[in-house]
């Protein structure tokens, strides 16, 4: 039988732990469900951070915020789960056999109620992207430099930019957003290349040395798109956010 004072001082590190359970090789278990498994086995998270990040684990088997890690100095066996249990919770079917066959072999599963209600940073990032690229394509269709591509950015850019408003939580929204910037970053990207072939045939009026660092900087930003496209479309705080199911992680063998 565990000191009660033990029970109490395993529980404050059960939340914002991020930094701890992600550390390589560390074994975690859920209090609640009386289940271990490797950090690695975490896909969701919530008390999020000023970044949107969030700071403390869900239970990928049972979705409850119970978990404590072997980092913690606590031991992380079957027998002080289930004294966290009964001191926590007041429950005591983990001490069944049923109770232990259920902590073996419940199957990880993606826990849908668990979004979280502030919207992420790439999110943020993504309807600041939106407003730039319809504002910058209007400006050049109204100079007469019409373009196909152009145009259909422009008009996936609105339709992103208002169901980012008007519809956040949508699926829809988030299919709508994952084309835009993937058109944005092609967009963007075939500008660059003009912009390189000219540079290297001399077609600029400016003179070649002040342009250098205008292309340089063109290619931080495809760069930038490219990050933020990857974390809209696969980043688990902002698939967690449309009550979505994180992109599973293949491991090597």
């Amino acid at each position: 039988m565990s000191d009660p004072f033990e029970i109490i001082a395993a529980h404050k590190f059960s939340s914002c732990h991020r930094n701890e359970i992600l550390t390589s090789g560390v074994v975690c278990g859920c209090f609640h469900c009386c289940q271990t498994f490797d950090s690695t086995a975490i896909v969701e998270w919530v008390d999020e951070d000023d970044s949107g990040v969030g700071q403390t684990a869900l239970c990928p088997r049972c979705g409850i915020d119970s978990v404590i890690s072997s980092c913690s100095g606590f031991p992380v066996t079957l027998d002080f789960l289930k004294e966290m249990r009964h001191y926590w919770f007041g429950d005591d079917s983990s001490d069944s056999p049923q109770g232990e066959q259920r902590a073996e072999t419940t199957p990880l599963r993606f826990v849908p109620n668990a979004s979280p209600s502030k919207r992420p940073a790439s999110h943020k990032w993504a309807l600041f992207v939106f407003i730039a690229v319809v504002a910058t394509n209007i400006r050049l269709n109204l100079m007469g430099q019409f373009d196909i591509l152009g145009i259909i950015v422009t008009i996936a850019g609105v339709a992103a930019f208002f169901s980012s408003l008007f519809f956040a939580r949508s699926p829809r929204t988030y299919t709508l957003g994952m084309i835009t910037l993937a058109l944005v970053f092609v967009r963007s990207l075939q500008s660059l290349w003009f912009d390189i072939v000219a540079y290297r045939n001399g077609l600029f009026h400016a003179p070649q040395s002040t342009m250098l660092p205008f292309i340089i900087f063109a290619g931080c930003a495809v760069a930038l798109l490219l990050w933020l496209f990857q974390a809209y479309t696969f980043g688990a705080s902002s698939r967690q956010y449309y009550d979505l199911p994180p992109i599973a992680k293949k491991r090597s063998a």
